[in-house]
């Protein structure tokens, strides 16, 4: 077997372990800072969707799978997550400006 691919395989079942951790060392550190399982979620929701545009990028650009570019992943996925924490950040805000109106219209 060829040097560098034995390397990847060793270095891919080592990321195999360590993204799903990282993943979930994330979800636990964003249970903390919002105390709310359904901002987590919906936060962590952002992840497949950059997943999926990398995926596509990659592709379309020819790059084959290296470890730099799983790396990559796993950066794409802090700042996917970093943007959605912004986003519940400024949806929280904005709602608290707003004025609330009683269930019942009246012009």
């Amino acid at each position: 077997m060829d040097r560098g691919l034995s390397e990847f395989v060793t270095v891919a079942a080592q990321l195999a372990l360590i993204v799903p951790v990282t993943l979930a060392i994330i979800f636990a550190l964003l249970m903390v800072a919002f105390h709310s399982i359904a901002d987590s979620l919906l936060i962590m929701a952002s992840v497949p969707f950059a997943l999926v545009g990398g995926v596509f990028l990659q592709y379309g650009l020819g790059y084959s799978m290296t470890t730099a570019v799983i790396i990559g992943y796993i950066a794409l996925f802090a700042v996917a997550i970093q943007t959605g924490i912004i986003m519940i950040i400024f949806i929280r805000q904005a709602l608290a400006r707003k004025p609330r109106r009683s269930a019942i219209w009246r012009p």
